[in-house]
């Protein structure tokens, strides 16, 4: 690409690799240099088509021969690709989810799992993926990959072959989102989860700094977003980083100006999803993180390898006076989250939290955690110019306005909100803080 950039998050357009290009980011060269920032948006804005959010996933095939995964596997799998697995003959296999102990192999509880996967299998009933939120540089996840025609040989067993196991193994990294500019012109797309961060850096001929801006819906305009006062990207200059991390959903700008005060191009970060799965690390002395937030129906994943022997579990606390606290231990299969092979050394399981609450859980040298699950977000997506006027949704909800320009010659968009219409009535007036602009 004209600008360098080197980009680990989806465009646009779905792309389907066997090696892993990491390339998913949209550019169109601007048609115009205007001086309203919000109208600029014209003239530097990529593609605008409305997609589906499995459109922006970058796909993975893997071959399985001989039920073994083929060693031209991808360099490199990120979180929240999709791996998409393929059968060549007439062969059907099922594909199971296994952690690693020393030399020998044992399921994983409500892990990954695919069966009776052939050539003719519809695709989406052969893919996975891995929505990850990793605290790690990368995660080795492996499989065992057996016929179907054996599954009832191993369906009681927690250790599973190893000769269908240990050449079964995808590493899984961090996603990595840097921008890599030069002088060219370039604006781009890239779609983020929550928690995401952005990297931009230049060495270029002539002197830059970033700017991130929001659009505000009262105003219909856009606003600055503030930086701390010691970020070098506040400056104009030849060589220089901006780095941000995305907590919170919307859309931002990252407009890269000139020492002219003109926008040169901009980076368009669209926040549209969240990870569905969050690692916790259970070490002899300690748990990473203690406290842990997550969205209703999010996962949790358990993994220690320790030189004690640990469990989880979890407890409902209760204070028996000021000093002394006690817990009781709940266990109900398919209701409460716990460890059921005693205790062990090496241990990996995976639990989905339904309902919103807070859940707190013990390991086996009593150390204590708590996991926050909070209601999920609704994203409402509303055309501009669809036939309905009128949308229901809950409190906390988000609306993601859609639309498409067909020509970069259209007038641009522009969004306003009444904060005095269909509000109660003790925040007429504006809800104080509720667009942050």
């Amino acid at each position: 690409m004209g600008c360098g950039a080197s980009v680990t998050k989806p465009s646009n357009k779905s792309k389907t690799s066997s090696t892993s290009t990491h390339q998913r980011v949209t550019a169109d060269k601007p048609n115009s240099e205007v001086p309203n920032r919000m109208a600029s948006l014209q003239g530097h804005a990529p593609d605008n088509h409305m997609q589906a959010d499995d459109d922006t996933k970058l796909v993975h095939i893997i071959n399985i021969d001989n039920g073994l995964i083929s060693d031209k596997k991808p360099e490199r799998i990120e979180c929240d690709d999709i791996v998409e697995f393929k059968i060549d003959g007439k062969d059907e296999y099922d594909i199971i989810q296994v952690y690693k102990d020393g030399n020998d192999y044992y399921r994983v509880d409500n892990g990954f799992k695919l069966t009776n996967i052939k050539n003719r299998t519809l695709k989406k009933n052969r893919q996975i993926s891995f929505s990850y939120d990793l605290n790690q540089p990368e995660l080795e996840l492996y499989f065992c990959i057996i016929p179907s025609s054996e599954r009832e040989t191993i369906a009681k067993t927690r250790k599973l072959p190893k000769n269908n196991c240990e050449k079964n193994c995808l590493k899984l990294y961090q996603s990595e989102i840097k921008f890599t500019l030069n002088d060219t012109t370039e604006s781009q797309k890239v779609y983020l989860h929550k928690g995401d961060t952005v990297e931009v850096e230049w060495a270029t001929k002539e002197n830059y700094r970033i700017e991130e801006r929001k659009f505000c819906p009262v105003s219909g305009g856009l606003y600055t977003v503030a930086q701390t006062p010691n970020n070098i990207s506040n400056r104009f200059s030849k060589k220089g980083t901006f780095k941000k991390t995305f907590n919170d959903f919307g859309m931002s700008f990252l407009f890269r100006l000139t020492d002219k005060n003109k926008i040169h191009d901009v980076i368009v970060c669209i926040i549209n999803e969240s990870y569905e799965m969050k690692l916790i690390e259970i070490a002899d002395n300690n748990i990473q993180p203690n406290i842990i937030w997550i969205e209703q129906n999010d996962w949790i994943v358990f993994d220690w390898n320790t030189k004690t022997k640990q469990s989880v579990t979890q407890i409902e606390p209760f204070t028996i006076d000021q000093q002394k606290q006690q817990s009781i231990e709940l266990k109900t299969p398919g209701k409460n989250f716990f460890w059921p092979n005693g205790t062990t050394r090496r241990g990996h399981m995976r639990h989905q939290f339904k309902e919103p609450g807070i859940y707190c859980y013990k390991t086996a040298t009593d150390q204590i955690g708590t996991i926050i699950v909070e209601a999920r977000q609704n994203i409402y997506h509303v055309p501009v110019f669809g036939e309905n006027l009128i949308h229901s949704m809950n409190t906390n909800d988000l609306i993601q306005f859609d639309w498409r320009m067909d020509s970069p010659n259209d007038e641009p968009v522009q969004l306003t909100i009444d904060p005095q219409s269909s509000v109660v009535p003790h925040a007429i007036g504006g809800i104080p803080e509720v667009f942050n602009c």
